[in-house]
């Protein structure tokens, strides 16, 4: 996997995040919505792009520096060079310049959940827990493969910095080694539903490689467990003798 695959690297647009893990229905509370999805997630989907350390530019106003940051612990912002912040909803306000009550439509579409006063119809609350069953399939899936990608970048990452120091190696790009350590932070960072939507994407569009990556990092897994159990084992029988 090299930076042109990222699995990270499409970009994010308003109402393709379709999984999140979502509380029982009926789901129209704005908290719920609020608490579902990531502020950085948002923030991309907004049209912010990719941050630099926890921190993007404040595009809505053509902020040239990253003077934004985001925690997608607290679900807040701040921009340093004007003094405005606050939460989700506050970001989505500023960026589509709108009000309060279309930032929540459009936060709920984003999540990919009808924002609604009524009760869901029988039919409704099928096609959503089928949905939600999918995703969650897909998101068990999508973890086996982000692992195997950051190992894979890891791996990359250990080759080009030794190289740096190899003066038979020739010469290192720099901006290879740049673009591998991005990716790997994507993956680090990413969300449970962006990360479902671009291991569908990557799924479409590279069957073979991510089949074969979902395998490897299931099997290391495996081996991973097994180790850990032989150690405990062991570890009892000293203790007992």
């Amino acid at each position: 996997m090299n930076a042109q695959e990222s699995p990270m690297g499409t970009n994010h647009r308003a109402g393709t995040a379709k999984g999140l893990n979502t509380p029982n229905l009926p789901w129209s509370r704005p908290t719920d919505i609020i608490s579902a999805v990531k502020i950085s997630d948002v923030y991309r989907a907004l049209g912010g792009g990719e941050l630099h350390h926890e921190r993007g530019r404040a595009f809505w106003r053509d902020g040239q520096g990253f003077n934004v940051s985001l925690n997608d612990k607290r679900g807040v912002w701040h921009d340093f060079a004007t003094g405005d912040g606050g939460g989700v909803l506050d970001l989505v306000q500023r960026a589509r310049g709108t009000t309060k009550a279309d930032a929540l439509r459009w936060l709920a579409d984003f999540a990919g959940v009808p924002l609604k006063d009524r009760a869901w119809s029988p039919q409704e609350r099928a096609r959503f827990a089928q949905e939600r069953t999918v995703f969650e399939r897909d998101l068990a899936e999508a973890r086996d493969w982000r692992r195997a990608g950051m190992m894979l970048c890891e791996e990359a990452l250990d080759l080009l910095k030794s190289a740096l120091f190899d003066p038979t190696a020739g010469r290192v790009d720099t901006g290879e080694l740049m673009d591998v350590e991005r990716l790997l932070a994507r993956l680090r960072s990413a969300g449970d539903a962006g990360l479902v939507d671009e291991y569908r994407e990557w799924r479409t569009a590279r069957p073979k490689i991510t089949a074969a990556m979902i395998w490897a990092a299931r099997r290391r897994g495996e081996i991973e467990r097994r180790a850990l159990e032989r150690f405990i084992k062991e570890l009892a029988f000293e203790v007992a003798a």
